[in-house]
């Protein structure tokens, strides 16, 4: 990934960089610039063919991490626009009272860029 001496990062190198998936069963947190989001159909599995919506998240230290949709976050990180930063933080499975169904709870922040060099 190139950048210059201003800290900019070329976002052309960077959506080319492979990006690894956020765990987040095993790091409870993760935070980075909202870079894109992309819908894939699955192609495997229980999930054949339904369509899943992946979020790429760039770190500090300009490392590209994906982090893959579920219902309760593709409905939060919805109304985050794209080149903000995010945090999001997993606090574990719950029981859903209106659905009747256990889900992953997350809470999800979001602010104004800041420099990436923080």
């Amino acid at each position: 990934m190139s950048n210059n001496n201003d800290g900019w990062i070329h976002l052309a190198n960077a959506k080319n960089q492979k990006a690894e998936s956020w765990d987040f069963k095993k790091d409870k947190e993760i935070s980075g610039r909202f870079l894109e989001m992309r819908e894939v159909t699955m192609k495997k599995g229980f999930s054949a063919g339904k369509v899943r919506k992946v979020y790429s998240l760039q770190q500090p230290d300009g490392k590209l991490i994906s982090v893959w949709g579920t219902a309760f976050l593709d409905s939060r990180m919805a109304d985050i626009p794209l080149g903000n930063d995010v945090k999001i933080i997993y606090l574990g499975k719950e029981f859903n009272q209106e659905t009747g169904r256990s889900i992953h709870n997350f809470d999800i922040f979001y602010r104004e860029p800041r420099s990436l060099k923080q």
